[in-house]
């Protein structure tokens, strides 16, 4: 569980700067000032994981490790409380770690998803998907934003925004990716909507 919180707040500082990036460019205050709390809580996480390091070196003061400590208990309590998919897997692309925000949007438990292949979530004609973000994650690059169709456990289709980090091992190697994935389904179809309104209007 320890190592799988650590890979998980790699993300961290990648969720902030997109949170802060919305809230920039929220003209709503309410909405604003939601995603101004949204990105000091994945900054507080992204702090977290810098602490929880220490806690390996034997010469970090009794004060450091308490804070790291704590810390790390406001880090397993914001993962498992996220409404966003937070979810590690290793570099076979079989899934590692798995939140509640998961379990919700896809449908399966931990118990379900765990140890499973990742592509229990991609639509058969896709999983070439995969193969691009797995050989992406073993150069070391980050997947930002990257918009795509995901399937739920009932075979349902849903639109998802995800966030794609390499996971090192503490050699640095890349060990895995750590993955947030957020639901935009309503959004596209409103975007959609949209759009065939204008085109209404215009024709």
């Amino acid at each position: 569980m320890f190592e799988r919180l650590i890979e998980q707040a790699r993300a961290c500082h990648g969720r902030a700067a997109d949170a802060k990036q919305k809230a920039e460019a929220a003209a709503d205050p309410e909405s604003k000032a939601s995603l101004l709390d949204i990105e000091k809580r994945w900054l507080a996480l992204a702090r977290s994981y810098q602490l929880i390091e220490s806690l390996g070196n034997a010469s970090t003061p009794t004060s450091t490790l308490r804070e790291a400590q704590e810390r790390f208990r406001l880090l397993a309590s914001i993962v498992a409380s996220s409404d966003d998919a937070i979810v590690s897997k290793n570099l076979d692309g079989t899934i590692t770690s798995w939140n509640k925000g998961a379990e919700r949007l896809f449908g399966y438990t931990a118990e379900e998803a765990v140890g499973k292949p990742v592509t229990i979530l991609i639509p058969p004609d896709q999983h070439a998907e995969e193969d691009m973000i797995l050989e992406r994650i073993r150069r070391g690059e980050r997947i930002e934003h990257y918009e795509t169709v995901r399937k739920r456990k009932d075979g349902s289709s849903i639109v998802v925004s995800l966030t794609v980090s390499p996971v090192k091992n503490v050699g640095g190697k890349i060990v895995g990716a750590s993955k947030i994935a957020r639901d935009i389904t309503e959004r596209k179809r409103a975007e959609a909507r949209e759009r065939a309104l204008m085109a209404e209007l215009t024709s």
